[in-house]
């Protein structure tokens, strides 16, 4: 890896902090230096770190991919999960296994500018879309100008793939991109939005039908709220528990639904993953962060403040919840989190706590991965749910001062 790719991938990483500087969120929430962190936990943080990165390195197919090669997603993740580790931009070097990752998922480029497999005989085919946008920022940490190709026609595919019907669905982004199926949700809208925003330098000149449609997409957003003054459909809620929280898409939440109190009629549950997507999707689209929706997402967040399980959903999803909470809050630019009564949490030392706690060692070879015995959206894969870990650890780590003097 050249000192010019080590730059490269150190910016793009930085970029998913959101506006906020190395330091600047911490001195703006007046916390300690440390975020939190004392000097052994960061010790044993680093020390998870590098056996989930070792792990994933032996679990490598022997054709460059992780798990299915029918999903070059599940690659993608680990590749960006190696490639973020303290330790690999330490050194300014990235193990075999990233350019041995990184060339089967050239290999998965389409013509269309996709990078994904088709898949027959299942709902949503390959998850182009999925697929396309994982890829695209697993690529762009790389920071090698020989992608930059490649990453134009990701961002074009997706932009494609943006819903443009007048429906609920209008705006967002779904797994696949079929025509005749209005359907968006808000997880797959998050991926794409980030891979868009992570990406933006590669297509400066891009014409106006190769431009995603923020306003659109914002909307979109925001109909996957509970805010009556935002959302009118009639599943959103005025139960406090509800407000401001987020579901899948606006016609459905994997929590289910409930019945109000006044029995008037049923509202779709939020849940955890979901309102950090919510809120992380706003971010990315550069909604301000005093914007009535995004406090109401963050007042949501910090009434059901937990670790130890996926808000409204258990374990299912626990994985991607970690994940897309480091990615949220480090975008919101807030070390502390005010909770109901007055307490208050430093949310980088809660997480990194629990998904050191959470570490399993593989008695065989000594190194460390991270499994879901719920295997909800597959993280029973450990090789998902490391690669979901380790980013988790690696966004909550990313602003400690000392990893910034070595």
């Amino acid at each position: 890896m050249t000192n010019r790719t080590l730059c490269c991938t150190v910016l793009l990483a930085l970029a998913m902090t959101g506006p906020s500087g190395l330091c600047s969120a911490a001195e703006e929430a007046g916390t300690d230096t440390n975020l939190g962190l004392d000097e052994s936990l960061l010790k044993d943080a680093l020390h998870a770190v590098g056996l989930g990165v070792q792990w994933l390195d032996q679990h490598q197919h022997d054709n460059g991919c992780w798990s299915s090669p029918s999903f070059p997603a599940m690659t993608a993740l680990a590749v960006s999960a190696i490639q973020h580790s303290p330790q690999v931009l330490a050194r300014r070097e990235a193990p075999r296994s990233v350019s041995r990752g990184l060339a089967f998922i050239v290999g998965c480029v389409r013509e269309d500018g996709g990078i994904y497999q088709p898949v027959e005989g299942v709902k949503g085919g390959g998850m182009p879309n999925y697929n396309t946008a994982l890829c695209a920022m697993a690529l762009a940490d790389a920071g090698n100008p020989e992608y930059e190709p490649i990453l134009r026609g990701a961002r074009r595919f997706l932009v494609r793939g943006q819903h443009r019907g007048h429906d609920v669905f209008r705006g967002g982004m779904g797994y696949d991109q079929a025509t005749n199926r209005p359907y968006a949700d808000l997880s797959n809208t998050l991926f794409a939005l980030e891979a868009l925003r992570r990406t933006e330098g590669v297509d400066l000149e891009a014409p106006a039908e190769a431009r995603l449609d923020w306003e659109a997409a914002i909307a979109f957003v925001s109909r996957c709220q509970h805010r009556r003054a935002s959302n009118d459909a009639a599943w959103v809620s005025d139960e406090a528990d509800e407000r401001g929280g987020f579901v899948y898409h606006p016609q459905k939440s994997h929590a289910g639904a409930a019945e109000s109190a006044d029995g008037d009629a049923d509202y779709l549950r939020s849940y955890g993953s979901m309102t950090y997507a919510g809120l992380l999707s706003f971010l990315y689209a550069r909604v301000d962060r005093d914007d009535p929706r995004v406090r109401a997402a963050v007042d949501w967040l910090t009434r059901r403040w937990t670790v130890d399980e996926n808000p409204g959903m258990g374990r299912q999803g626990l994985y991607y919840h970690y994940h897309t909470m480091a990615k949220a809050l480090n975008a919101y630019g807030r070390e502390t989190l005010e909770l109901p009564g007055g307490g208050k949490v430093g949310w980088r030392r809660a997480l990194v706590e629990k998904l050191v706690s959470l570490q399993r060692i593989d008695p065989d070879t000594g190194l460390g991965y991270w499994q879901n015995d719920n295997n909800r959206w597959w993280e029973n894969d450990p090789n998902l749910a490391t690669s979901y870990a380790l980013m988790a650890l690696e966004m909550a780590l990313r602003q400690h001062p000392r990893l910034h003097d070595e």
